[in-house]
């Protein structure tokens, strides 16, 4: 039997100030979600979306590493 290719379908997508996700599902019952944080040396344009009063937003602005998150949760069997 070969390994399942999952054919991922994007449910939901949301940006805030630092940060956004998109969530994704496959018909085998599989999700996916990805987080990321902007990155301001790869896209400094990506300043527009941080907030004065946000902490994690003038760390990212002042150089901090961004983080990201790639996870799948397949579905469990019956």
């Amino acid at each position: 039997m070969s390994e399942h290719a999952h054919t991922w379908t994007l449910t939901l997508h949301v940006d805030t100030c630092h940060s956004y996700s998109s969530s994704y599902s496959c018909p085998c019952g599989a999700t996916r979600v990805t987080i990321g944080e902007r990155d301001v040396q790869r896209d400094p344009y990506s300043l527009i979306w941080f907030l004065e009063d946000c902490e994690r937003c003038s760390q990212l602005a002042g150089g901090a590493e961004p983080k990201w998150s790639d996870d799948v949760f397949e579905k469990d069997a019956p």
